[in-house]
């Protein structure tokens, strides 16, 4: 090694040493800290001899007492809450609208579907002085004869 590398060897080595000495006491700042700002709990002080009423060695006592009946606490059900949109429509007339299919017979053998209808939505309509619910379903299909070819097939 020559001589320059070497004091600059020395020189990166005392940079971190003194580097470490400066982690050490910002350490050691920091966990004295900590301490002043969380310090010890009130629970945990022997000031009043208080932690040594059930202790190991020193304690009052040994074994905790025992009250014969142990007391059980019963679980309350919350009741479940009625929404507002609950009680207002409960008494309301409803109408029922039903969107048709546009085309009735099956794309691939062209024999006619097997009509049934599913509920795609409810709404709430307000005309002055008057209010109701309006239920929307829309007519679905399905053939038979492709359901019997292909069981996995799912309908859309």
């Amino acid at each position: 090694m020559s001589p320059k590398e070497q004091a600059a060897f020395d020189a990166l080595k005392n940079e971190n040493a003194y580097l470490k000495y400066q982690i050490e006491i910002l350490n050691e700042q920091l966990q004295g800290n900590i301490h002043k700002l969380y310090g010890t709990s009130s629970e945990q002080s022997v000031e009043n001899g208080q932690t040594t009423l059930f202790g190991q060695d020193k304690g009052v006592f040994k074994h905790p007492e025992s009250t014969g009946n142990q007391i059980k606490t019963p679980r309350l059900r919350q009741a479940k809450r009625k929404s507002s949109q609950t009680k207002i429509t409960k008494s309301l007339p409803v109408k029922e609208v039903t969107i048709h299919l546009e085309n009735d017979t099956c794309d691939r053998c062209g024999e006619k579907y097997q009509i049934f209808k599913a509920q795609a939505g409810e709404k709430l309509h307000y005309q002055p002085a008057q209010l109701y619910i309006v239920k929307t379903y829309k007519e679905l299909g399905k053939c038979a004869t492709v359901l019997k070819m292909s069981p996995l097939m799912v309908i859309n």
